[in-house]
This record gives C-alpha cells, sequence and structure tokens, in this order.
C-alpha cells in the first residue's frame, strides 16, 4: 500500500532506495531477492544480513566464497618454562599412555602460522605426570622412574596441521595447576616451548575416579597458577575439554 518512487517497491527484488515497511538500502534486504551479494543463508560473498551483520569471507551458514572463515591473522602462544622432566624421545607415537592407570584423553594439537594457515610436518612434542603427580624418567619424586618414558609423546603433524595422542588425564603436585608441557619444531627449528592448563572443574570430575582419589583435589588452581599468571595472552593456554565415550577429548591451537 502507499505511494511507491523510483528505486522502491512494496515486494519482490529491492536494487536501491527504500520500501514502505522499512528502510532497504543497497545490498540488503528484509524479503525478496538481494541484488548486492548478501543474503541470510546459503552463499556470502560480502556485506551484511538482517538480523546480524556478516562481513567479507564470514557466513552464518553455507559457502563463504569472499575470503577465509578463518581469521587472517592469529596470535602467537606464549611460551612457558620448559621444566625439570623434559627428555625426547628416540622416536614418533601416537599413544604414549605407557602403561599408566588413568582416566583416558584424546589430545588434539593443531599448529598454525600467523596467518592462520596450518602447518604439515611439524614436530610436536608432549609430556606430563601421571596420576599420582611423577613424570617418567627421573629420581627424587617420592619414586624413582629413571629409565621410563611413560607419558611422553612426539607427533608430525598432518596436511591439517593437527597431531593426535592417545594419553591419560594428568594429575596434580603441589604448587601447579593441572598442565601438560609441549614444544614444537619446524624444519629442525624450535618454535615455542609451553604448557597448556586444563580446566578446573573437569579436573575436579576426574579427581574422584578410582586412580586420582586418594590425592583429592588439586592444591593449585588454573588462576592461582604462577606460570600461567604470568603469561601474556594465558587464554591461548587453556585448552577446549569435552567428555568422549572413552573418557575426555582436549583441543588446542598452538600458533607459531
Amino acid at each position: 500500500g502507499g505511494e511507491v518512487t523510483a528505486g522502491e517497491m512494496t515486494g519482490g527484488e529491492v536494487t536501491a532506495g527504500e520500501m514502505t515497511g522499512g528502510e532497504v538500502t543497497a545490498g540488503e534486504r528484509t524479503g525478496g531477492e538481494v541484488t548486492a551479494g548478501e543474503m541470510t543463508g546459503g552463499e556470502v560473498t560480502a556485506g551484511e544480513i538482517t538480523g546480524g551483520e556478516v562481513t567479507a569471507g564470514e557466513t552464518t551458514g553455507g559457502e563463504a566464497t569472499a575470503g577465509e572463515m578463518r581469521p587472517t591473522r592469529c596470535e602467537l602462544t606464549p611460551p612457558q618454562v620448559e621444566g625439570p622432566f623434559y627428555f625426547g624421545l628416540d622416536n614418533t607415537r601416537t599413544d604414549m599412555t605407557g602403561g599408566r592407570a588413568g582416566v583416558p584423553l584424546q589430545l588434539n594439537i593443531v599448529i598454525l602460522d600467523v596467518s592462520c594457515l596450518p602447518i604439515s610436518d611439524a614436530l610436536v612434542e608432549v609430556w606430563h605426570a601421571d596420576a599420582a603427580g611423577v613424570y617418567s624418567g627421573f629420581p627424587n619424586q617420592g619414586v624413582d622412574t629413571t629409565g621410563e618414558d611413560f607419558l611422553r609423546g612426539e607427533v608430525v603433524t598432518n596436511s591439517e596441521g593437527n597431531a593426535q595422542f592417545n594419553t591419560i588425564y594428568p594429575g596434580w603436585y603441589p604448587g601447579r595447576a593441572v598442565h601438560i608441557h609441549f614444544k614444537v619444531t619446524v624444519e629442525g627449528q624450535l618454535q615455542v616451548t609451553s604448557q597448556l592448563y586444563l580446566p578446573d572443574e573437569i579436573s575436579r570430575s576426574v579427581y574422584m575416579e578410582a586412580d586420582y582419589q586418594d590425592r583429592g583435589e588439586q592444591d593449585t588452581l588454573v588462576n592461582r597458577d604462577r606460570f600461567f599468571n604470568g603469561a601474556e595472552g594465558k587464554e591461548r593456554l587453556m585448552a577446549t575439554v569435552d567428555a568422549n565415550s572413552s573418557g575426555y577429548q582436549a583441543y588446542l591451537e598452538i600458533v607459531v
């Protein structure tokens, strides 16, 4: 109803201008056809849609043709102290359990460059404590584990930058939040040594299980860990952890 001027209409295609019932600018819509590279579903090439802004290379569903779904700039993963319990393995292996009892944990690490592109053939090394808070390969931990290499793994990333490890959920030891150490080497050059952290709420649940419950809850939460708090960009060291059919799975992107 009402008057329709040049470049306006009450239904159908809108190429510019306004329509009765609300303003529609070039490349926007409340209904009908979109002519300036925008839509509310399917392919998005650039611009905006009603109900939320979509910039070039972003989409609320379907395919993005103008750019990448991933951001174009990623922040470097902050380094952390290596700690006293590192040693390298003689061969790569994805199963690093080494016969230690504990709740299964599938650890998925993705290595990216600063342009957010995956890095293939990067060497990822990880190591962590067992359910009792003990590392392999060292004496003076209440027990002597010299000569053992449990809960240590090395994996070379695939074409998507992914390295996957099968391990157990780490135990805790006094003064530290629950963490896993890692190193990333690309083309023979060490890129970063750091630690990833696991959420306290997951740790509380795990430490009620039989292999952990004698030690109780950890004495240091993540937000009170001196190494975590000392890192610039510390949020990039927090892994995402979810339950799966056998235990838990953890995910972290590492940018080098």
